[in-house]
């Protein structure tokens, strides 16, 4: 069927079955049509999108989905999240037993914003066997400490082909070894996110004891960790091994010693396609703008929050000359007066694949500036 009907005509036929609330329908012809479906199971809404690779509603077929599923030899998202305040009422363990069927299915599982803890863990190791096929997890957001780290380490052993991890945002103390058993078994990844965990001297020492056995890390996010400045260094020095890093964010670091940033750019890989920078309190010196010209790959530049100023703009210049892959660049939140940016127009002009340019939040605001600018250049100020 996916391969006889047009896209537009299927269209026509979802839009007719949405508006006629005829869920079950909807549901047989939106499997039927793709080859990788994208389910939404959410238990606390009950929305019907007008896009059908994104449809949340409540579902009560679930032995037809299953049916249809496995006949398309479909692949199934699952998100699970809860956007509620206190108390939170999310019973994971009547999920699992609702949904079990489609799980060898699931290739993306979404728990974020559940805050359920290390209970939801234990009950995800205890279905561990249906999850053969997963690849990305997200428990961002679940107030998980160093108790749920242990189930996590035999989960990610037992589901061998999980490539993505997203930890933003819990509650790990690292004062155990079960985060060292969840870094080993996180070997095989190849995105990592440890944003908006307090790793301090414990959680930074092991980050760094196991990071550099993570080659085929590709996406490495440690936005605002609570690195100490003496472990930043040492952190820098590891980030060699990593060959295949594509984007990294150390966003909110402590890298104003020029040792620091010159050692951590020297060696960040060159197949970096995105560097995140934001709040840093970098010096742009010289010898930082000549290692900054080494990313000739560059497609993401963010320097917000810096305290750049007019005096850094010829570095800045020479930097971007060298970056002719560049799409977007982030220098919000300096000292930038309307003379520096002026300055920075004819590199502007002269990137061939630019698609916007942030300057919000320097030092001039000009409302017919900011028209010519945006009109111009996509320069968002």
């Amino acid at each position: 069927m996916s391969n006889r009907l047009p896209p537009d005509m299927w269209m026509i036929i979802f839009n007719k079955l949405s508006e006629s609330n005829n869920y079950l329908d909807l549901l047989c012809i939106c499997v039927c049509v793709s080859k990788s479906w994208h389910l939404v199971i959410n238990e606390f809404l009950s929305l019907l999108s007008n896009n059908p690779i994104n449809i949340t509603y409540p579902i009560s077929h679930i032995n037809i989905l299953y049916y249809l599923i496995h006949k398309n030899n479909c692949s199934v998202d699952i998100h699970f999240s809860k956007y509620s305040t206190p108390p939170w009422n999310c019973n994971f363990e009547d999920f699992c037993v609702k949904y079990m069927l489609l799980f060898p299915y699931t290739v993306s599982l979404d728990l974020r914003e559940n805050y359920f803890g290390s209970d939801g863990i234990a009950t995800l190791w205890l279905y561990k066997k249906y999850f053969i096929n997963l690849e990305y997890i997200d428990l961002s957001c679940n107030m998980l400490n160093d108790n749920a780290c242990d189930s996590l380490a035999k989960f990610f052993n037992y589901c061998k082909k999980i490539k993505h991890l997203n930890l933003r945002y819990n509650s790990f103390e690292f004062n155990t070894d079960a985060f060292d058993k969840l870094l080993v078994s996180s070997k095989k990844l190849k995105y990592l996110n440890l944003s908006d965990n307090n790793l301090a001297i414990a959680g930074s020492t092991k980050l760094i004891k196991y990071i550099d056995g993570m080659t085929q890390i590709t996406h490495l996010i440690l936005k605002y960790c609570g690195i100490p400045r003496n472990l930043i260094l040492e952190l820098a020095v590891k980030l060699h091994n990593l060959q295949n890093l594509y984007h990294f964010d150390v966003s909110g670091s402590f890298l104003e010693k020029p040792t620091i940033i010159e050692t951590l750019l020297s060696n960040i890989s060159r197949t970096c396609r995105e560097l995140i920078l934001h709040g840093c309190n970098l010096d742009i010196t010289f010898n930082v703008g000549v290692l900054l010209s080494k990313f000739n790959n560059l497609e993401l530049l963010d320097l917000s929050n810096n305290g750049i100023s007019d005096n850094k703009i010829d570095i800045l210049i020479s930097v971007l000359d060298n970056m002719p892959c560049i799409k977007c660049i982030n220098m919000s939140s300096n000292y930038i007066t309307r003379n520096g940016i002026k300055k920075l127009l004819p590199t502007f002009s002269k990137m061939k694949y630019i698609k916007c340019i942030y300057l919000e939040n320097n030092c001039y605001a000009n409302t017919e500036v900011k028209i010519y600018l945006y009109y111009n250049y996509k320069i968002y100020i």
